[in-house]
This record gives C-alpha cells, structure tokens and sequence, in this order.
C-alpha cells in the first residue's frame, strides 16, 4: 500500500479509502463510523479503467 495510505490506516481514523496504487490518487472518507474499509481499486487488462478489487 502506499506510503500515504498506509500513513492514513496506521495513524487516523477513517470510514473508507478507495486505493488505485502507489502513484495514483486516492479518496479518504471519513464518518463517525469509523469502519476502516480499505477498497482496492484495479486495472482492467482491456481498457485499463479501475474497478473494485477483491475485499
């Protein structure tokens, strides 16, 4: 996982983050559930848009 998402799961508190690699943006939700749901996003071989990896 990346530096800042890793940063993010180890230090603060989160509802969800939707991961799409090392060098690519990612979205950080917060809500007071707090239900550290991490979604890794992957490439497709065909186009190369991401979709929902496995949890």
């Amino acid at each position: 996982m990346g530096v800042i998402a890793k940063y993010i799961v180890q230090n603060l508190p989160f509802d969800r983050i939707y991961f799409y690699g090392n060098n690519k943006p990612r979205h950080v939700s917060i809500d007071p559930d707090n239900s550290q749901f991490i979604q890794y996003m992957l490439p497709s071989p065909k186009t190369g848009l991401r979709y929902p990896g496995k949890i």
